[in-house]
């Protein structure tokens, strides 16, 4: 079980995408931390999956430590370091011409994201 983000460099980790390293927010500041990919997924409930089955640990979001199917199995670590904070990305090809449901969407993403209380920290999980 890691204690400090230096003890992850023993560790593999579940990427979603094409993560290399973990930024942390520590008691002097922000944290990089390298780390040892052994498995890449598209989702975050596909490295959840992964996770549980003990493959390695990975940066996910508190909800799913809630999901009766993987509360038992995942155990959040080294919360007194927590993650840098997600970002949301909406591309689109241009303003000019936007499909109404386009627009639509876009104003439903921002307003609810404005609504909603920031999330507790990411953790890191571990199969148990």
């Amino acid at each position: 079980m890691p204690k400090s983000p230096d003890d992850l460099a023993r560790h593999d980790f579940v990427a979603v995408g094409n993560v290399t390293s973990l930024e942390f927010i520590g008691p002097s500041g922000k944290i990089d931390v390298p780390i040892r990919v052994a498995l890449r997924y598209r989702s975050a409930l596909g490295v959840a999956n992964a996770v549980a089955s003990g493959i390695g640990l990975a940066p996910l979001p508190a909800i799913l430590f809630e999901d009766p199917m993987f509360k038992t199995r995942l155990s959040p670590v080294l919360m007194e370091y927590p993650l840098r904070k997600s970002m949301l990305y909406l591309v689109y090809v241009s303003r000019k011409y936007l499909p109404l449901k386009i627009v639509t969407f876009r104003d439903f993403l921002i307003e609810r994201i404005s609504q909603t209380p920031e999330p507790r920290p990411l953790a890191l999980v571990v199969h148990q």
